[in-house]
């Protein structure tokens, strides 16, 4: 039975079925009517997330009274994008099928095949997400899409979870669909559905 997710659910994939290990996250989208082609393109960020961030840290300054500052530990976790223009992730554990220009016609526009016992044990987080191509020169944003998923399928096709992203999605160029996080020997899927403002895919990075 397939199980559909609202934005902020998670499902612990693993439990789901025991033996899993490869997958197929699927996303699929329409155009609106408005006549424009529109290229919306699917990418996996592969995260280490015990890098990147902040930590606080004591100042200690005149008369020796404390001021507390956030220092970056780096710019951005340890990372790795599989996407159009990088098909293969270096452990060999996830790759891309290729690049949908218009999202037209039926079932999946654009799929990832993920081998969860191949992946890098340094990355734990794999973040699911879309952004339009050129989109603030074409003016375009995520208004102009619709019925608009995120499915997670099993090396014999069939469907685990789905998520139908429902909300309007105006003004948004990308959309951090959702993130599957490895927790000890398992993986979960969590639908976010978090609308954003980016020109290119490694701009997500800045949400972690």
């Amino acid at each position: 039975m397939v199980i559909n997710l609202s934005k902020g659910q998670k499902i612990n994939l693993s439990k789901e079925k025991e033996t899993l290990n490869k997958i197929t996250v699927g996303l699929g989208w329409d155009p609106a009517t408005s006549g424009r082609d529109i290229d919306v393109d699917a990418s996996i960020l592969l995260l280490d997330s015990t890098t990147g961030g902040e930590r606080i840290v004591e100042k200690k300054g005149f008369l020796g009274f404390g001021k507390t500052h956030r220092v970056p530990l780096n710019n951005v976790p340890d990372h790795e994008i599989v996407y159009y223009g990088h098909k293969r992730s270096g452990d060999g554990a996830v790759k891309h099928a290729g690049d949908n220009l218009t999202g037209e016609g039926e079932g999946d526009d654009e799929q990832i095949f993920v081998e969860l016992q191949k992946v890098n044990p340094k990355f734990d987080t794999l973040s699911i997400v879309v952004n339009i191509y050129d989109a603030f020169r074409r003016s375009q944003d995520f208004g102009e899409i619709q019925n608009a998923y995120v499915h997670i399928m099993d090396d014999k096709g069939h469907e685990l979870v789905r998520y139908n992203l429902t909300e309007s999605y105006e003004q948004s160029t990308g959309i951090l669909v959702g993130e599957l996080k490895r927790v000890a020997s398992e993986w979960e899927f969590k639908a976010v559905g978090e609308g954003l403002k980016v020109s290119q895919v490694s701009d997500f990075l800045k949400e972690y």
